[in-house]
């Protein structure tokens, strides 16, 4: 394993690399600008698992910025968390940037059918965070033991993802390309809808039989432009391969999707997308990292937090921060359920209609006419 090398390049974007023989064990993704270096991205390759390379890297960062009287941007989470360990060490190297909130949206009812959700996304006082364009809360409700309920009849999607986080319960989908199955509390659906599809879902008969109570988040994901017309897929993860964040500040977050920290997501997402869902018990708090230039956002499922020491926050909204900055501090004034998210901006524009995202109205056209010709394929109820 050869030392630790500095690569440049003449605008000062590079890397610290640690090479075994001529193959990359681990790197460090920097860039250099006055009296900043910036740090974007660590990645410790096959090659050099196992042996402390992700530290040694932090190390050598720190010695480094401090030979040549630099001041610490952590973009990357890992060196935020190795910095944020012992904060007062590190006081002379870290430039600390607080996200500031530009928008807390309420969520408001709104009939999709046989369910009514809350929606804080879209708001009349906001539309998109493209990709994120749609939220919907559904629940907490409260089954009876051989309660009934109805599904959410065939409807068709096309252009992105409807993204299911279980919180409690068990529903049961389908699909017009001949998929079905049950997700669990604690699991996460990523269905891909691309060239189009029909879809029904609702909760499980073994479920209504048993009752209980019934509450997930649905997340319309947007997919660039180039995607939209791929095939339809499906990726569905449990709690267990999801890697659990913040447990030794008392809270959890399973991480669903990107990269957080030292940390990846199992679910694969054509740009990058973070997404973690959990809870923070009353009294606790978590320091996030968000990427700076990323929309970042927090819903708040139940509970009060407070943000960055000072914002209120009630259940039911929906914090937008702004693109500038990367910490968040959230502290739990009761038991609070969340989802976070943050994500690289698509700029492209966006047309959505019913249950259609695509690029512009010509294609939400297209994708009626189609659906009318039933070229979404069949699905009974």
């Amino acid at each position: 394993m050869s030392n630790i090398q500095l690569q440049l390049n003449e605008k000062g974007r590079g890397a610290f690399l640690i090479l075994d023989g001529n193959e990359k064990a681990a790197e460090m993704d920097i860039s250099i600008h006055g009296q900043d270096v910036i740090v974007y991205h660590t990645e410790v390759f096959p090659k050099g698992e196992g042996q402390g390379l992700g530290k040694k890297l932090f190390t050598h960062l720190v010695s480094y910025a401090r030979e040549h009287k630099l001041s610490i941007i952590p973009y990357c989470p890992f060196v935020h968390a190795m910095l944020k360990r012992h904060p007062e060490e590190y006081a002379d190297l870290w430039r600390r940037t607080q996200k500031t909130i530009d928008h807390i949206l309420e969520g408001r009812e709104k009939s999709i059918g046989v369910e009514t959700v809350l929606q804080p996304l879209p708001h009349k006082d906001f539309r998109f965070a493209n990709p994120f364009v749609v939220l919907h809360h559904i629940g907490p409700e409260v089954f009876a033991p051989g309660s009934t309920a109805q599904r959410i009849p065939p409807h068709p999607h096309r252009g992105f993802a409807p993204v299911t986080f279980m919180f409690s319960g068990e529903g049961f989908h389908r699909d017009s390309q001949g998929n079905a199955g049950t997700i669990k509390a604690g699991e996460v659906q990523w269905m891909f809808a691309g060239s189009g599809l029909l879809h029904s879902e609702g909760a499980t008969k073994e479920f209504l039989q048993q009752g209980g109570i019934y509450e997930f988040v649905q997340l319309w994901v947007n997919v660039p432009k180039a995607h939209k017309w791929d095939p339809p897929s499906y990726q569905q993860v449990n709690s267990a391969q999801m890697p659990a964040l913040f447990t030794k500040e008392g809270a959890e977050l399973k991480l669903v999707s990107g990269k957080y920290a030292e940390y990846t997501g199992p679910i694969q997402t054509f740009t990058p997308i973070v997404t973690a869902f959990g809870t923070i018990p009353s009294g606790k708090t978590i320091d996030l990292i968000a990427t700076e230039g990323y929309w970042t956002l927090i819903y708040i499922l139940s509970g009060t937090v407070t943000v960055n020491d000072k914002d209120e926050v009630a259940k039911h909204h929906l914090i937008v921060f702004s693109k500038k900055g990367q910490d968040i501090s959230i502290t739990a004034k009761e038991d609070t359920k969340l989802v976070y998210l943050s994500a690289l901006p698509i700029d492209e524009p966006v047309a959505a209609k019913g249950n259609i995202v695509m690029n512009t109205a010509e294609e939400i056209a297209q994708a009626e006419a189609d659906y009318a010709a039933g070229k979404f394929g069949e699905l009974e109820g």
